[in-house]
């Protein structure tokens, strides 16, 4: 699941006025959430990586 289209997403329901308000809120929290999990797997995929790197040596 990517970021950008929660983000997206969010962009598009805030043009629907402010009825939508929490669905906007909650879009761009999904986006915040997911931007954070998308930079600590690239972190684990990096870590995990080396080690497989340095195990093989």
């Amino acid at each position: 699941m990517h970021s950008s289209a929660w983000y997206n997403l969010g962009l598009l329901l805030r043009d629907e006025g402010p009825m939508a308000s929490r669905e906007v809120a909650d879009c761009f929290k999904a986006a915040s959430v997911i931007k954070g999990m998308e930079f600590i797997s690239s972190l684990f995929f990096i870590y995990k990586h080396t080690m497989f790197y340095f195990i093989s040596l």
